[in-house]
């Protein structure tokens, strides 16, 4: 996909659940910790690549794509969805949007929130999700099958990724979820990058430090004087790089400031 990986340790899979896990990597006296990630930025990619009015429209007029889905995959009011209902459409907006299958979906929300559904109730949420999202539902497949007859696929930004291993035998249904995957976190480090060279230029001659990248996130150290010059200017960057391919729908970075990595 283009995104960068790492090891020993692995800085870009550090818990994120655990609230104080952290707190252990503090800026140095007198600096700050100035990170900012893109909103949602796979589903935004999602939408702006198919078309969908719904995710366009979400994301446009501010609403919560997730509670929407919840809203409607439940049938119930918006107003009446729990956190729970909120984040089992989560799970299937972005699970469904890589080819998740149903006992996948089954497996993943049982770890997820510990709710135990029958692979059937799997099947009749992926069956509404596509029923909901059509132009997703046409785009991925799409995508799918040019990555299974072609072997690669494309970014927005024009990036060839392939989607076959050279010299190893790849089954269909994996170079298909390869091909709806790839172009979206491909474009998503596509534009991460760019925004790291702009930020480059002007940051650091000033001293600041890019000190961490995790996929649709920049973590920099600077001086705690300069911390809310930086975050405005790691929030520019990173906004102008995606409205470059991101011209249907907005795209916001969020920023935080605090003496250790908060995400």
């Amino acid at each position: 996909s283009g995104r960068f990986s790492c090891n020993k340790p692995n800085l870009q899979q550090q818990p994120s659940r655990l609230k104080t896990w952290r707190h252990i990597y503090k800026a140095m006296p007198g600096n700050k910790i100035v990170s900012a990630d893109y909103s949602q930025i796979e589903l935004r990619i999602v939408g702006q690549l198919s078309g969908e009015s719904a995710y366009i429209d979400a994301y446009t007029q501010g609403y919560d794509l997730h509670r929407r889905t919840a809203s409607q995959m439940f049938n119930i009011p918006l107003d009446d969805v729990t956190d729970n209902q909120r984040f089992m459409a989560k799970a299937i907006n972005f699970g469904l949007n890589y080819g998740l299958g149903a006992l996948t979906l089954k497996e993943n929300l049982k770890i997820a929130i510990d709710e135990d559904i029958s692979e059937e109730e799997a099947q009749n949420m992926k069956a509404t999700f596509q029923n909901m999202y059509p132009k997703v539902t046409k785009y991925l497949s799409a995508a799918g099958e040019r990555s299974f007859q072609n072997g690669y696929v494309y970014t927005m930004a024009g990036r060839l990724c392939s989607s076959r291993d050279p010299g190893v035998e790849t089954q269909d249904y994996t170079v298909k979820n390869r091909g709806k995957n790839l172009p979206i976190q491909g474009l998503c480090a596509d534009m991460i990058k760019y925004a790291m060279g702009k930020l480059f230029l002007r940051l650091e001659p000033r001293g600041v430090k890019l000190i961490n990248m995790v996929h649709d996130e920049l973590v920099l150290e600077c001086k705690a004087e300069e911390a809310e010059e930086v975050g405005n200017i790691l929030k520019e960057e990173m906004e102008i790089a995606g409205r470059m391919y991101l011209s249907a729908l907005p795209c916001v970075a969020e920023v935080t400031i605090d003496n250790y990595w908060r995400h």
